[in-house]
């Protein structure tokens, strides 16, 4: 949707397809009962996501930028809590852990310096590098291999610390270096996280409505069947059996759907399917329960914000690896997301009433789901109640009382996500950050997977998220434009910087 609207802003005829009713993939909200509970974004940031959103928005043209509330994101590790959002992480941890106040300041030195040379990156890719001295290259080529786990253990022995650092950065275990710290910079920039009134739909709407203004057309319940190929280049896109034709495709699909089933393996460069199927591997899944209550939150002395609980300090990398592993269960000790940031939204429950969400990374085939889905719909049922069940149980050591108060409880599996999105076993975030990911997603970066025909949203690049997947459809635009010898780039990433 960014880019579709930041093209159309240029001057482009612009067309979507949507394969759903309801525009937004992960953004998009559901109703039940009155309640209006969001699918999967349950904050966009800190006040860098807030402004990076707002800035897009103005770039592609949109005059009423959606209206923002902000709330205390937590995190939990073991029986210490902290806030997600830091404004200084590093003296955060100095008082908490005095004894390691030495390997935290080299820690976050190290932490800002690559930082710091990811920015000048992404202010101008070759431009940027070209500014680095060799000692700069050889750092980033020093961690370009490094897992988050491997990097921890460099500061520190104490698994506590790794615990919390991996808890406000949400990292992955086995995942890239640079993705852990991009979220760690980020967490720094201010105390509060945000999100739209009206929830991640109002980006959506807000972009859908200025490609109608700008004479675009969307098509809902669309979806593309097959991308015309000629000559080696993409033409145009099939739907509901009519051809469209365009001089550049765009795709946000799933990238196996759109590699293998859109354009099909014979147009592609061999390289290219050897390094997505062999480095790239998706990311995980998620468990979640909506639920909606009878009575306001702040009448039950619930605060309307998230939390993120940790039982285990001192395993917090090996049992979130668990819980993404194949064939991962339920297990005590297993993190959870609480999120009742929505209740901060006027839009979001009925007048008096209240909404929490739960949820809980996890394999493709967690609990087996995924399987009995396909062959006994009255056992994945059955199972996949049992699972909230539980998980209601494990939030109520924080909301004690909360089992009595539900008014409508709604539950998705990974394959609920992977039906209602298209996204390949209900992957959250295209493909898992790794350090192979990182080493080979210049492969698909950005680029024109075959002629004519770009990648865009988080199966396009390194990265999930909506400031990772705005940014990057804002970099796609870009690299249409200048197949056209446009000079009148957004060169958004500068801007931003």
């Amino acid at each position: 949707m960014t880019c579709a609207c930041a093209l159309a802003n240029k001057g482009y005829e612009v067309r979507v397809f949507e394969k759903q009713p309801v525009l937004g993939g992960y953004c998009q909200n559901f109703k039940r009962k009155g309640f209006t509970f969001g699918a999967a974004i349950h904050r966009v940031g800190g006040i860098y996501g807030r402004d990076n959103v707002n800035c897009i928005l103005k770039e592609v043209g949109v005059t009423q930028l959606p209206e923002w509330y902000s709330f205390r994101e937590k995190v939990q590790v073991g029986d210490r809590v902290i806030n997600m959002c830091n404004s200084n992480v590093a003296e955060s941890l100095k008082t908490i852990f005095p004894e390691e106040s030495e390997n935290i300041q080299r820690f976050w030195d190290e932490v800002m310096k690559i930082n710091d040379l990811l920015t000048t990156i992404d202010e101008g890719a070759n431009e940027g590098i070209a500014r680095f001295e060799p000692k700069d290259l050889e750092l980033l080529k020093k961690y370009r291999t490094v897992s988050i786990d491997e990097f921890l253990s460099e500061f520190f022995v104490n698994e506590e610390i790794k615990g919390i650092l991996v808890a406000v950065s949400d990292a992955m275990p086995g995942g890239a270096v640079f993705a852990f710290v991009r979220m760690v910079a980020f967490a720094n920039c201010s105390e509060l996280t945000y999100q739209p009134v009206g929830g991640a739909s109002a980006i959506i709407k807000a972009l859908a409505d200025r490609i109608v203004e700008l004479g675009g057309e969307i098509l809902l319940n669309s979806p593309v069947e097959k991308i015309i190929m000629e000559d080696g280049q993409a033409k145009g896109v099939i739907c509901k059996g009519k051809e469209y034709y365009s001089d550049y495709i765009i795709t946000n699909c799933d990238m196996n759907t759109t590699l293998y089933n859109l354009v099909g393996e014979e147009y592609l460069n061999p390289r290219l399917v050897k390094k997505v199927r062999e480095k790239f591997t998706e990311s995980p899944s998620c468990f979640s329960v909506w639920l909606g209550l009878d009575k306001d939150v702040k009448e039950l002395g619930y605060e309307p914000g998230n939390l993120t609980y940790y039982p285990e300090k001192d395993s917090v990398l090996s049992d979130k690896a668990k819980l993404i592993a194949d064939g991962s269960v339920q297990r005590d000790n297993d993190f959870v997301l609480i999120s009742l940031s929505a209740n901060n939204d006027p839009k979001s429950s009925p007048e008096g009433k209240g909404q929490i969400m739960i949820g809980m990374m996890c394999n493709y085939d967690f609990e087996n789901l995924a399987e009995l889905r396909k062959t006994n719909m009255q056992e994945y049922r059955k199972r996949k109640t049992e699972v909230a069940h539980r998980l209601v149980k494990k939030v109520e050591k924080f909301f004690p009382g909360l089992s009595d108060h539900i008014e409508v409880m709604e539950t998705a599996s990974p394959a609920t996500f992977e039906r209602y999105t298209g996204n390949s076993k209900g992957a959250y975030g295209g493909y898992k950050c790794t350090p192979d990911l990182v080493e080979n997603y210049s492969a698909i970066d950005g680029k024109q997977l075959v002629k004519n025909l770009f990648a865009t949203g988080h199966w396009g690049g390194v990265g999930d998220g909506v400031i990772f997947t705005t940014d990057m459809a804002m970099r796609v635009a870009d690299k249409v434009l200048t197949c056209d010898m446009r000079k009148d780039l957004y060169d958004y990433n500068k801007k931003i910087s």
